[in-house]
């Protein structure tokens, strides 16, 4: 709530958090909000966490499953950058696609 009124619970152990009019009143992009946010959540609760920042919540949930736990991956709002990023995942990665989706999406 420090950081924006927009707080997402997803259970059992995520929130969604949109920061966009956080940016200008921190001074900081997403990723150094995203740094901010865990490195508050490790002082004050202890809590280490892994936070994914992106232009959506879908490639914010992907970049923060994508590697070690404890760390902020963010994800710029670059078209080649988001290309890149997601043409190394399986389509089965993308929110919501199951096993019968990713073999049509994959022919």
């Amino acid at each position: 709530a420090e950081f924006s009124p927009v707080v997402e619970a997803l259970p059992p152990d995520a929130a969604l958090v949109d920061v966009r009019g956080a940016r200008r009143y921190f001074g900081r992009d997403a990723g150094g909000l995203a740094d901010l946010i865990r490195l508050r959540a490790l002082a004050l609760h202890g809590v280490d966490c892994t936070v994914g920042a992106a232009a959506n919540p879908m490639l914010a949930r992907m970049a923060a499953h994508d590697g070690p736990p404890g760390a902020v991956r963010a994800l710029a709002d670059d078209p080649a950058e988001i290309a890149a990023f997601l043409a190394r995942k399986p389509a089965a990665a993308l929110h919501g696609v199951g096993p019968a989706t990713a073999r049509t999406l994959c022919a």
